[in-house]
């Protein structure tokens, strides 16, 4: 959301921003951030169609080009710095590849183990530990 609001460039002439321009800002994110919505929702679709049709390990290659489109769009987005359309096909990109990859670790965890219960709790509790420790790390990180 920060990347989104920074290209909006509001404020008054003055250069201070008011409580108006800051919800406009916070409004303008959130409707871009609908289309990362309807990314997940697309991705998971397409890996779940991917995985059934190709099996997962060709699907990777399909992983691997949504994170390379995805990481082009960032890219590409950083550098144009003005909210545009682009805002919404970054974050599209970005939820296409964040549900394809969920969905097919969900799928070899479901279908290369014997038991459901041990690879989705290590995969949770790895999950949680990495998050908890990127969460103390940047508590050190002065802004």
């Amino acid at each position: 959301m920060p990347i989104i609001s920074s290209t909006l460039n509001v404020g008054h002439e003055s250069g201070v921003k008011t409580a108006e321009d800051a919800q406009y800002e916070f409004k303008m994110s959130m409707l871009a951030m609908v289309a990362l919505g309807v990314g997940e929702i697309v991705g998971s679709i397409t890996m779940g169609l991917i995985v059934d049709h190709l099996g997962a390990k060709k699907s990777s290659l399909f992983n691997m080009m949504f994170i390379g489109l995805a990481t082009v769009v960032v890219v590409i987005y950083i550098e144009e710095d003005t909210y545009s359309w682009l805002a919404f096909v970054m974050t599209f990109l970005w939820g296409v590849q964040d549900s394809a990859i969920s969905i097919h670790l969900d799928a070899i965890l479901g279908f290369e183990f014997a038991s459901n219960k041990t690879p989705f709790a290590c995969d949770v509790l790895i999950e949680a530990l990495i998050a908890c420790s990127f969460e103390i790390g940047s508590s050190f990180v002065k802004s």
